[in-house]
């Protein structure tokens, strides 16, 4: 029916691109060729052109294996550009040990590897970011298909509701024996045996298997003719994760909590993590000692009342410890009515707070807690006893966000900005965990570079 690109479509975007890649590596090794002279291979040496096109030849294997050559209108920019990295310095380095083993004496300097492939990597991924943004994303984007009804195909339906913009879409579901649609529930399809001519009749590329385990007959022979015709086949909670870069625990469950308590233990967890804490804590020092007084001075002309505001907040593990943040209210806001939500636009903020907000420079003084151990510079937010109490007693899986230390930036922070109601704590509760379960340096490194844009205004926050 033509909704998702036929394979002639496919082709001859592949065909497109593996052209101009092969353009960028003749380019590339000319253009180092070029500027490092002394480091480019002696062409008049003999059999020293089947290792220079090894070059090349290499270098779009790897692109291929990296999936570089298929349309994903879906996948993030920095992730095609890492991709094209890692497969270019992969495929360079294996260019470079063959032809030492082979033949030696034809190697080029470090110089002319270096920059040809850096010339390919730039050119070959502007190439691929420009074509994935003019690509028609309802013809090249993936299509699903959900194995099960109820309260999972439910949950998954409307994460890729929320992803159709990136190009996915929902067909419909497959229902299995005993189930019957809902009320909202997505289009039902047809049965599991019916999978085969969906499959040609709707163009399917994906098979979500969202049922509970009642029917693992029937789901396993799907999932095999599904393979078998070239669908990716994936779990509910993997499939979730992958849309929303959050966790699905109200809808899998103890099933996505299995084995979670492990991930805060990796080497990096533990250790890396620690380290890169304090040097960036010291290196934010000397430019938290300059701003603080300023704003100290600005808080003390605009507010009466002291400079800092401390709480008891709860850290890892269920420790208390002292928080410490400029002040950005009026001073006694709780006094009389005790620990209560914040509001959107709450009155008790100060004009300079609510700048301080805004910028973030109320969060400095915590340079300290983090130098202390006692929390991160990125992790999920620390709360008050109060209302970890409630959370905890109310909340499904609450506990398990103390796995990890509490942190001044955090993977929820970057995504839904503050609580406001207790909906809002179970819907940053689902990001608190993914980052629990994928903490790692490279979420880190994603997660500061979201909050600096949430600083100078490319994302909203409140």
């Amino acid at each position: 029916m033509g909704f998702a690109p036929p394979r002639r479509r496919q082709s001859r975007y592949q065909f497109a691109i593996l052209v101009l890649d092969l353009i960028w590596s003749v380019a590339g090794m000319a253009i180092a060729a070029w500027l490092i002279p002394d480091h480019a291979p002696q062409l008049h040496r003999s059999l020293v052109w089947p290792f220079l096109l090894l070059l090349p030849a290499l270098w779009c294997l790897f692109i291929y294996f990296a999936g570089q050559y298929y349309p994903r209108p879906w996948q993030a920019p920095y992730l095609t550009v890492l991709d094209m990295f890692k497969a270019l310095a992969l495929a360079t380095a294996m260019a470079v040990a063959f032809t030492y083993a082979a033949r030696p004496g034809v190697l080029a300097g470090r110089g002319f590897y270096f920059l040809s492939a850096f010339t390919v990597w730039f050119l070959g991924s502007v190439t691929r970011l420009i074509a994935l943004a003019a690509l028609p994303r309802e013809k090249f984007g993936r299509r699903y298909v959900l194995l099960g009804l109820g309260r999972r195909a439910q949950a998954m339906a409307a994460a890729i509701g929320r992803a159709q913009a990136r190009g996915e879409r929902l067909v419909g579901c497959v229902a299995l024996a005993g189930e019957a649609a809902g009320e909202g529930a997505p289009p039902v399809l047809g049965a599991p045996e019916d999978l085969p001519r969906l499959i040609d009749e709707h163009s399917l590329t994906n098979l979500v298997v969202c049922s509970d385990g009642d029917h693992r007959a029937a789901v396993a022979r799907a999932m095999a003719e599904c393979e078998m015709r070239g669908l990716r086949v994936e779990s509910m909670p993997g499939a979730f994760e992958r849309l929303t870069e959050s966790a699905p625990i109200f809808a899998a469950g103890g099933e996505w909590v299995a084995g979670i308590e492990t991930h805060p233990r990796t080497r990096y967890a533990t250790r890396l993590k620690r380290l890169l804490d304090m040097a960036a804590a010291l290196l934010l020092t000397p430019l938290a000692a300059v701003l603080i007084p300023i704003s100290a001075v600005a808080i003390k002309l605009t507010s009466p009342g002291p400079v800092f505001y401390t709480q008891t907040r709860v850290g890892r593990g269920g420790r208390e410890f002292t928080f410490v943040k400029l002040r950005t209210m009026v001073d006694g806001a709780e006094r009389e009515t005790g620990p209560v939500w914040a509001t959107l636009a709450d009155p008790r903020v100060t004009p300079i707070g609510r700048l301080l907000r805004r910028l973030r420079l109320d969060e400095l003084p915590q340079l300290w807690s983090v130098l202390r151990g006692e929390m991160s510079l990125i992790g999920p937010r620390p709360e008050r006893p109060h209302f970890v109490e409630q959370f905890i007693e109310r909340i499904p899986y609450y506990k398990l966000r103390l796995l990890v230390p509490p942190g001044i930036s955090g993977w929820a922070q970057v995504h839904h900005g503050s609580d406001l109601t207790e909906r809002d704590v179970y819907n940053k509760l689902r990001f608190d965990l993914y980052y629990v379960r994928h903490l790692s340096f490279a979420l880190d490194l994603r997660i500061a570079g979201r909050t600096l844009a949430v600083i100078f205004g490319r994302q909203p926050t409140r």
